[in-house]
């Protein structure tokens, strides 16, 4: 049995400048400590992320059951003002917060990503619609295939 179709009305996040943190850190090479960079989830990547969760479960009155096929998913993005912005930074912090709500087991399920420009709205807003993919040769509950080699041919 397939899945229907899963839409949810999600905040607007924060930057990717704002959504992640990076810090130095003591790691361990050739029995030597040495610094290193690590980046993590920040503090408002923890708020946008606990934000999302929230409203997925109250939205469905509890926690769902993720699901676990192939994957379309589109976001139909509702800005809160008029500045430029790159649509693809808003793909990370969305996805995995909602892969943290339980809406899929891995974000590596998606095989099919659309993301909309809408018009501006008062604090920003992003519709997101999951929804099973049925991919030519597989069904929606098979994995992901592997990834696919590209033969190139050298120029003449």
């Amino acid at each position: 049995m397939t899945a229907e179709p899963r839409t949810f009305e999600l905040p607007w996040p924060p930057s990717v400048n704002r959504y992640w943190r990076s810090t130095v850190v003591q790691r361990r090479r050739g029995g030597k400590r040495v610094p290193s960079i690590a980046v993590l989830l920040s503090e408002d990547g923890r708020r946008y992320r606990d934000d999302v969760v929230r409203r997925i479960r109250y939205g469905h009155r509890g926690a769902i059951s993720p699901l676990s096929c192939a994957l379309a998913v589109e976001l139909v993005a509702h800005p809160p003002d008029r500045r430029r912005r790159d649509l693809d930074n808003l793909c990370k912090s969305v996805l995995d917060a909602l892969e943290h709500a339980n809406v899929y087991r891995d974000d590596a399920q998606i095989d099919d990503l659309r993301i909309v420009r809408a018009p501006v709205i008062r604090n920003g807003a992003l519709l997101v619609t999951v929804r099973p993919l049925t991919v030519i040769g597989r069904t929606p509950d098979a994995a992901p295939p592997e990834a696919a080699t590209l033969a190139t041919e050298s120029p003449a």
